[in-house]
């Protein structure tokens, strides 16, 4: 199944924007440098993952597919 527009308009988009409304989160595990969020989506089934940091400066992280 193509991905709907909300997941496509995410996608490698920066980590910092919020999950839109049918993102629903999944699992999620602790790194050294923050904390990898899975969500699967309740209108297409796409996966996403983003990276939420918790060292500042460091480098910039994404939404991407998972």
């Amino acid at each position: 199944m193509p991905s709907c527009e909300a997941c496509l308009a995410l996608e490698g988009k920066p980590a910092q924007i919020e999950p839109h409304q049918k993102l629903a989160r999944g699992l999620s595990m602790q790194r050294t440098d923050g904390e990898v969020e899975m969500y699967t989506c309740r209108s297409c089934g796409a996966r996403l993952q983003r990276l939420v940091s918790t060292t500042a400066g460091g480098p910039q992280h994404f939404w991407m597919r998972s």
